[in-house]
């Protein structure tokens, strides 16, 4: 029987392939954590840029100052 690869006859104890999680490659899974990542450090920054860079409020007061100065 030269056709046996294994003459004892024990079935290999790691399947060949990458290794799966969750019945998903390993590189296809650190692909979907990496874009994870990315969409919210992505999301992170325009909500940060978002209140950094808001223009503040028009208030009372500055609304009768600007009507004064334009009836002047």
């Amino acid at each position: 029987m030269a056709d046996d690869k294994n003459p004892d006859g024990k079935k290999d104890d790691a399947p060949a392939g990458p290794k799966l999680i969750m019945g998903f490659p390993l590189p296809q899974v650190i692909f979907a954590l990496a874009n994870v990542l990315v969409m919210i450090g992505g999301l992170y920054f325009i909500i940060t840029a978002a209140l950094l860079y808001k223009k503040p409020p028009i208030t009372d007061s500055q609304a009768v100052q600007e009507i004064q100065k334009k009836e002047e």
